[in-house]
């Protein structure tokens, strides 16, 4: 097999791999959709299968995020130019009558509405001009203004917590339990360990974290 080169996101020291650097958006996307807060339970896999090069993160995986009556189900295969649903990239919506499909075809980002029978409904996947300039601005304007933000910070992060847990998933190779409430794995004090990182000791600790 050719050998790749990883970047350095792909280091655990240096970042979270492409769960956190793609896997964030997609899955803050389909958690926004669900109207979901944090999962009680993390399950699945995700490990490195394919790259035979020095990234330590994973370039596989298929987690699954239980929010009690609704489920997140999360597949990264970034050597596989096959995508879900005909996207190269993105989200699909799945309820009792009908489809939604946020995602990105020919290089251009846009959804497609499909009704209960699978039949196409609205298609505005030519791609939406502008979107990031707009998100760009409104950071820009709640900065001068101290309001509103388009997501406030919070929001950030309860999609990021997905990303470090299905790390932990990687990491540990074990399903979770987690307290939303106290953003805590529960009796895993292994797992645990990997909610926060081990600084090193020639740089200042926070104080009081």
């Amino acid at each position: 097999m050719e050998k790749t080169f990883a970047f350095s996101f792909q280091h655990w020291n240096y970042g979270t791999g492409d769960v956190g650097n793609d896997g964030v958006h997609q899955m803050d996307i389909a958690r926004w959709s669900l109207g979901a807060d944090t999962p009680s339970r993390v399950t699945g896999m995700a490990k490195k299968v394919f790259f035979d090069d020095d990234q330590q993160t994973p370039d596989t995986a298929n987690i699954t995020f239980d929010f009690g009556g609704k489920l997140l189900q999360f597949e990264m295969r970034i050597w596989n130019s096959y995508g879900m649903e005909g996207q190269e990239n993105g989200v699909s919506v799945y309820g009792s009558s009908g489809m939604i499909q946020i995602g990105r075809w020919n290089k251009e980002w846009g959804y497609r509405v499909y009704n209960g029978d699978g039949k196409l409904e609205i298609d505005e996947s030519n791609g939406r001009d502008g979107n990031e300039v707009h998100h760009f601005q409104n950071f820009f304007q709640a900065m001068r203004d101290r309001k509103g933000l388009h997501a406030e910070i919070e929001t950030g992060h309860k999609s990021t917590i997905l990303c470090h847990l299905a790390n932990i998933v990687a990491k540990t190779g074990r399903n979770l339990t987690f307290d939303g409430v106290k953003e805590q794995i529960v009796n895993d004090a292994e797992a645990s360990r990997y909610l926060r990182r081990e600084y090193r000791k020639h740089w200042a600790m926070p104080q009081g974290v």
